[in-house]
């Protein structure tokens, strides 16, 4: 049996999800993991009976023995190390966003290119099968003429907002706040229905959150698709009442769909005519099977050489939206793009 063997470069928060999916995957070796914590890179060593551990990215990178790397770092170094292993010919999987400014983000594009080494984008929705099902109605025309959606995204991180010591939502290290964490996937899952982004504008701010060092807890993004569909795209970190959620609502002219989240632990897929409710359906686990599934998929296609299911060129355009939608909170202007 072939198995593809990987290196995990970070050990934080979202390396759980990772290492519980790879692990489990009969086509992956877990070979090594770094993190400059030495400490908690051994403890997840020894959970997922990895033998390797470094303390440097570089040293994982340059591993002969390792084909892919999987990057789940700080945003902001995500485009370095994915150079780094690209220039040493391995294929990477990496967490979004994949840059955090532009010219990083079109000299990755050119790497992958003059290279010819795949990059595997994480970008989960794709793989809920409440997201596959809209996706298919829409194509279907249930709904006849697109013409209006509203996203929400929220979550209770209030707290880590204003903790000096965390990495997320600074600046420097994430990019900006809540909406480069979690605007990314929502232009990803439009994009894929709608097509690329032609317009943006956007207005940010502090609303909950004290630290200079910090970007935005509350973003409104309006976004011109194709076909003259408009995109309202809400998100906040700001939600102590209920946390985090996904909402996505797509107005036609012969009806809508909704898809409406309950948490990480169910979607509702609705779709409603002259005012009933013509199908409704339940997605339990979702945030984790979505993620599974995703992984599951990259790993298949790294064993059959298949393309990665987002292009680099498309994660361009939506990474681009999201940076000129900073600017034009910054300058206070519809950008085109």
């Amino acid at each position: 049996m072939i198995k593809v063997k990987i290196g995990i470069i970070g050990a934080g928060k979202i390396s759980e999800m990772h290492l519980k999916t790879l692990s489990k995957n009969k086509y992956v070796s877990l070979v090594s993991i770094a993190d400059t914590d030495v400490g908690l890179a051994t403890e997840k060593a020894k959970k997922y009976k990895i033998k390797k551990i470094e303390n440097n990215h570089l040293k994982l990178v340059n591993d002969p023995n390792i084909d892919v790397v999987d990057i789940l770092l700080p945003h902001y170094l995500h485009a370095k190390v994915s150079s780094a292993a690209i220039f040493n010919g391995k294929t990477v999987i990496c967490e979004k966003p994949f840059a955090t400014k532009i010219l990083d983000a079109k000299k990755l594009v050119k790497e992958t290119k003059l290279n010819k080494v795949p990059v595997h984008l994480k970008h989960y929705l794709r793989y809920s099968s409440s997201h596959l099902k809209l996706k298919r109605l829409m194509h279907e025309g249930v709904i006849g003429m697109p013409y209006l959606v509203k996203c929400l995204y929220t979550c209770n991180s209030v707290k880590g907002m204003n903790d000096k010591n965390s990495w997320k939502g600074n600046i420097k290290e994430a990019g900006g706040g809540v909406l480069i964490d979690a605007g990314v996937h929502v232009v990803d899952f439009l994009q894929d229905i709608f097509g690329n982004p032609k317009s943006v504008a956007c207005e940010c701010k502090q609303v909950l959150t004290k630290l200079k060092s910090k970007g935005e807890d509350l973003a409104i993004m309006n976004v011109e698709f194709p076909n003259n569909v408009m995109a309202e795209i809400t998100c906040t970190s700001n939600d102590t009442s209920y946390g985090f959620r996904w909402e996505k609502h797509i107005f036609g002219s012969e009806g809508s769909l909704h898809i409406i989240d309950r948490g990480k632990n169910k979607n509702e897929l609705l779709l409603y005519k002259n005012g009933n409710v013509i199908l409704k359906e339940v997605e339990n686990d979702w945030w984790n099977i979505a993620n599974k599934n995703n992984l599951n998929d990259i790993i298949d296609r790294i064993i059959h050489k298949k393309n990665p299911a987002v292009n680099m060129e498309t994660a361009y355009l939506g990474l681009r939206t999201i940076l000129k939608a900073y600017e034009s909170a910054k300058n206070g202007k519809k950008l085109k793009l």
